[in-house]
């Protein structure tokens, strides 16, 4: 018997792999030394007009794109028949056989309104709108034409956003996806499909397609939405069932949060939710929180007491700026309201609901201002139909709660739908001895002092109001000289605080997060060991800390999307296999983290980027939110284990350890079958 060596084209995996076997070898001893690698094994022989076209034999991904381009008809399957020929002359510089699972089961597709990909894991006789998940049905679907890549992001989204939506063929979402599966299956590295919103636009001649504009984004919500009672949408049963439909939810922590809330998206807002554990009350707030104390313990028969009483005394001490009656929204009456006039529409800033006792009617006191919060845009919109002068406004105001002796604020704006944040809620008939829930309200009250002023002056200056509407109010940052440095906001990073952008003066890219926490001393300990991407700034912000640092994203890909494609044992194994070094890479740079004295707390796979080209490769960590130095580090309050494997005694509020670090190392590769 004599040694042979084949070289094999693995479709899904992008490798070839040398596979040596005797010259005597059957078919069956092929496929089972192939199976280690893939495991729906389909093989076919690379006949020799095709080997002489190909790229040379180390060039894996010229030859992938190439095979692609091929017809599989032109492939024979490896048989009895045809495998004597193939072993009697071996040419170890050519391909010689494809092997590939042509049931893949990943579909990639690109969501136009996330401006994003995502896997969609399917059966063959599943059908399009089935895979879909459910924020995306509804939307139109589109076929892509072949040889769009899913990375590096920037190449797939210039690749998408180049895209005339004219030329592409809408598909049928109900048809099953067997049909439109290409010759040689889905590919996990490709893009197959366009989810795009109804009713999206293009950019002037070019037709290209576009993300909708945050303005017609509003009225289809406000269509989705019909206009109704704000405290019958507050009943229990109504609240209930909107909270079920995506058309429909609010965000408001009932349970869903939004991931960029009120008070990051308004200054006055921010600096409201600071204030109220930092401000210093001055002696006419105080004054003025004792007499709401003394009114708001005591009982009335009628609703309408309690209101007159709130609203009185808050004006008489000076946290309103002046009385809040009742007013008109759309037909509905509120329990008191502030506004201001611009451009013939009335621009509501404070909102409030008085409820006679906690357990008096079924509306729930919060969930009812958010809804006359919303119906107040609603007529603001309507009344100022195809006008712009409203896209960079985000309808901040403060919401004011008064049911039995319990006063509650909130603050609440409008992006593209009602979004709204809890802040305080303050017992007024606490014993007179509590002084710390009693010097809490007084801030409160200070809180709700300033916050009213300033918004009220807000709105009267809206021509020179920043970023647009959906994102942060901060749109620049001031580095370690002082110096500020303005850049604009280019969109979303899927459901974190984390911002692309580009500076102003230069374009250069940059990512933004804001975190309530950060360690800037743990991501640049990293950053000098070439192990996270340059911090150019961490600034506080009202309690927000905004970490502006550089974009490594070219070059780059997430870990954990590169452990997409294994959904098989075999996969895994393979992958595990194929980037042991990153495991390795991150392990060493970690330890030099843990020697300088700091720990991360977060070494999961979606935090690690790897670059893995020619002539090159790396690894960056980011997410240093819950880093710090050693022995003083721990987790936050609010850490969760759900879904994400971490060392049984790394709990909420206890310290981290490089010991936990290096666990989740260790099981930086594991995959869904381990």
């Amino acid at each position: 018997m004599t040694l042979v060596v084949l070289n094999v084209l693995f479709l899904e995996l992008f490798r070839i792999i040398t596979v040596p076997l005797d010259d005597g070898c059957r078919t069956s001893d092929i496929l089972l030394a192939l199976h280690a690698n893939v495991n729906q094994n389909v093989v076919f022989q690379v006949p020799p007009r095709i080997q002489a076209q190909l790229p040379d034999i180390g060039d894996e991904y010229g030859i992938r794109r190439a095979v692609l381009a091929c017809d599989p008809a032109e492939f024979p399957c490896l048989s009895k028949h045809n495998l004597p020929a193939l072993l009697r002359e071996v040419d170890e510089d050519i391909l010689h056989l494809i092997a590939t699972d042509k049931l893949n089961s990943v579909v990639r597709i690109f969501d136009v309104a996330a401006d994003a990909s995502l896997p969609l894991h399917v059966q063959p006789s599943t059908t399009i709108d089935e895979a879909l998940p459910v924020h995306l049905r509804g939307h139109d679907l589109y076929q892509l034409p072949p040889g769009i890549p899913s990375h590096p992001v920037k190449a797939m989204r210039a690749a998408v956003h180049a895209l005339v939506l004219t030329s592409l063929v809408q598909v049928n979402t109900n048809s099953p996806l067997e049909l439109l599966r290409p010759p040689w299956g889905f590919q996990p590295d490709e893009l197959y499909f366009l989810a795009v919103p109804p009713h999206t636009s293009y950019l002037g001649d070019r037709d290209a397609l576009r993300h909708l504009p945050l303005i017609e984004r509003r009225g289809i919500f406000f269509t989705k939405c019909p206009a109704k009672s704000p405290s019958s949408e507050a009943q229990p049963g109504a609240f209930h069932t909107a909270q079920k439909n995506p058309d429909t939810v609010l965000y408001c922590g009932r349970p869903y949060e939004p991931t960029v809330p009120p008070t990051l998206l308004d200054a006055t807002l921010c600096e409201l939710r600071h204030n109220i554990s930092h401000i210093v009350p001055s002696t006419k707030d105080i004054q003025c929180f004792w007499s709401l104390r003394q009114e708001a313990r005591q009982t009335y028969a009628h609703e309408v007491e309690r209101q007159i009483k709130l609203t009185r005394i808050l004006s008489d001490g000076g946290i309103l700026p002046q009385m809040a009656l009742s007013g008109n929204i759309g037909g509905y009456h509120t329990d008191g309201d502030l506004r201001v006039s611009l451009f013939g529409s009335d621009l509501l800033y404070y909102i409030q609901v008085v409820k006679l006792e906690v357990g008096q009617g079924d509306a729930e006191p919060f969930i009812e201002a958010i809804h006359y919060h919303m119906e107040q845009v609603r007529t603001v919109i309507s009344e100022q139909e195809g006008k712009r002068i409203f896209e960079k406004v985000n309808f901040p105001a403060v919401l004011v709660l008064h049911y039995g002796p319990y006063l509650a604020i909130g603050a609440a704006a409008f992006t593209d739908r009602p979004i709204a944040e809890h802040l305080a809620c303050i017992p007024l008939h606490v014993h007179h001895t509590n002084t710390d829930e009693l010097k809490r309200g007084q801030r409160v009250l200070a809180a709700l002092r300033v916050a009213l002023h300033k918004l009220k002056n807000k709105y009267k200056t809206l021509s020179r109001w920043g970023p647009p509407a959906e994102y942060p109010f901060r749109d620049y940052y001031e580095d370690a000289d002082g110096t500020w440095h303005a850049f604009t906001y280019e969109a979303l990073v899927e459901d974190k605080r984390l911002f692309r952008a580009s500076l102003v003066n230069s374009g250069k890219q940059l990512y933004v997060k804001f975190s309530t926490q950060y360690s800037a001393a743990a991501h640049q300990a990293a950053h000098d060991i070439g192990f996270a991407p340059k911090l150019y700034a961490l600034n506080n912000i009202g309690g927000w800390l905004m970490a502006v640092m550089e974009d490594r994203s070219a070059g780059y890909a997430c870990l954990w999307d590169l452990k997409e494609p294994w959904n098989t044992p075999a996969r895994a194994l393979e992958g595990q296999a194929a980037f042991a070094w990153v495991q390795q890479a991150v392990r060493e740079k970690l330890a030099r983290v843990h020697e300088a004295g700091y720990v991360h707390g977060d070494m999961r796979d979606a935090n690690v980027l790897v670059c893995d080209v020619q002539g090159g490769r790396d690894v960056l960590l980011v997410d240093w939110d819950w880093a710090g130095v050693r022995k003083e580090a721990r987790y936050p309050d609010s850490m969760s284990r759900e879904g994400i494997r971490r060392p049984d005694d790394a709990l909420p509020s206890e310290l981290i350890t490089p010991q936990h670090d290096m666990w989740m190392v260790d099981h930086l590769l594991d995959s869904a079958f381990d």
